[in-house]
């Protein structure tokens, strides 16, 4: 103990808590099927899409993992993500931060400046989703638990991946194959309530401060 407080009184003196160097994990789930989500716009389709937002991932070496129902895992299915290098699933990912990556999609339209505005807005969601769920890790575990992204195979992502991808790098984390941060979850980590109000990742959340602005920026955008 006598030791301890020495090195206590550092780290308070330099401003930095216990956590601050403590390994965050995070593994990145690409959800769905290309042909199963939301129609692309204009020239683009969902595996072009697909392909964009692989090529980010596979050019920063992230271990992501695509992930298909059992219904859809037929081999013609599943060639559009073999062929963009990404392993697939059939399972059902542990989520444990859904980025409704998918509704800020909807929006993503328009000239350049309406799509800029839209992503900021997406890139700031995903971050305050982040770290809700860093507070909740530490409040019911004591310390943080890997985190398992869900992004979908849009145009937003396959635009903005990069963008996202220093989003994560900037909150420290280590990025991890699925299977790697699923083992390190506590017992019963992914398993949560319907979301509140004030879960930042929620669909709620989303409604009631995300959607308002979005809609602003399509108002002026007409």
């Amino acid at each position: 103990m006598p030791r301890l407080i020495p090195a206590l009184l550092l780290v308070l003196l330099l401003g930095v808590s216990p956590q601050a160097h403590a390994r965050r994990t995070l593994a990145i789930a690409v959800l769905d099927l290309p042909a199963s989500g939301p129609e692309p716009s204009a020239e683009r389709t969902q595996e072009s899409n697909l392909e964009a937002l692989a090529g980010h991932l596979n050019a920063e070496s992230v271990p992501a993992t695509g992930y298909v129902g059992p219904r859809g895992a037929s081999d013609d299915a599943l060639a559009p993500w073999t062929r963009v290098g990404l392993p697939v699933s059939t399972g059902e990912p542990a989520v444990t931060a859904p980025t409704a990556d998918h509704r800020f999609a909807a929006w993503y339209t328009g000239s350049e400046s309406a799509r800029d505005a839209v992503a900021a807005l997406y890139l700031a969601h995903v971050e305050a989703c982040l770290m809700g769920r860093e507070a909740e890790a530490r409040r019911r575990f004591g310390h943080e638990t890997p985190v398992i992204l869900s992004i979908h195979a849009n145009e937003l992502n396959a635009d903005r991946m990069a963008d996202l991808l220093t989003v994560l790098e900037a909150r420290g984390y280590s990025l991890v194959p699925v299977d790697e941060a699923t083992a390190e979850l506590p017992r019963h980590a992914a398993g949560r309530q319907p979301p509140s109000a004030s879960d930042p990742c929620g669909e709620r959340w989303f409604e009631a401060h995300w959607r308002p602005r979005l809609d602003a920026i399509s108002a002026v955008a007409r």
